[in-house]
């Protein structure tokens, strides 16, 4: 039996001479490609504001995929925005919110990227880091000008973590965010770190939810990537 994994979706208003400001539901094809490699039967789950929809999504789908994109509104976890917060999605954050904690609610596992790990911690109770460039204790290049499947620095693991058991001591990775956690949400094991202290690997709930601040789906033709997919497909099919 092939686990349905939900792909958290996005909107994006169409730009040009034809149909502009239709809004699409979308989300990047890598992360459907990574599904699929994992051998998962992925799901775009469309953005919406309807509790009873998600909640119905929720119950559908064998394990979820929170992926990628704006930054969090930090008014959601008790700061004013300050000069480097990026674009947010006020509506994004709610849906994203929403539906981990309705897939989270039913026990369902969590691979959580990038701007998802960050959901996940301010849905536990954590904070972020608005803008990494204007702290000095990261001196660390966080936004690389590479091609994203290139590995472009190092991730920590600490010991019998879940990412020691995939990756060993460490993993080069990707890297393409200016926000990362500050303070960990409760229940939150932080599992890994960069070489200036950026917190990019994190597990919760028995392993049930684990997260990334890099971008594996880029990077999941080459292994270990993938199995931090294949996890989540292997986790869906107990599930």
């Amino acid at each position: 039996m092939v686990p349905i994994i939900g792909v958290a979706g996005n909107i994006e208003t169409r730009q040009g001479p034809i149909f502009p400001g239709i809004k699409s539901a979308y989300i990047s094809n890598d992360y459907i490609q990574s599904v699929e490699l994992a051998g998962g039967a992925p799901c775009i789950m469309p953005l919406t504001n309807k509790q009873e929809v998600i909640t119905a999504l929720a119950e559908r789908i064998d394990g979820l995929v929170l992926t990628g994109g704006a930054d969090v509104n930090p008014l959601l976890y008790g700061e004013e925005p300050h000069q480097g917060l990026g674009r947010i999605s006020p509506v994004r954050d709610e849906f994203d919110l929403s539906l981990f904690r309705a897939v989270h609610a039913l026990g369902k596992p969590v691979l959580a990227i990038c701007r998802g790990l960050q959901i996940v911690n301010v849905a536990f109770g954590g904070t972020l880091y608005q803008d990494l460039g204007v702290e000095p204790a990261f001196y660390m290049k966080h936004v690389q000008q590479a091609e994203p499947h290139d590995a472009t620095h190092t991730v920590h693991f600490t010991k019998d973590s879940y990412f020691s058991s995939v990756f060993g001591e460490k993993a080069l990775t990707n890297s393409l965010h200016h926000q990362a956690i500050k303070e960990p949400g409760e229940g939150i094991i932080v599992c890994g770190q960069t070489e200036d202290g950026v917190i990019e690997a994190i597990e919760a709930d028995n392993r049930s939810i684990i997260g990334v601040q890099w971008h594996p789906e880029f990077m999941s033709a080459h292994d270990p990537q993938l199995k931090l997919f294949q996890d989540l497909v292997e986790k869906a099919k107990q599930n």
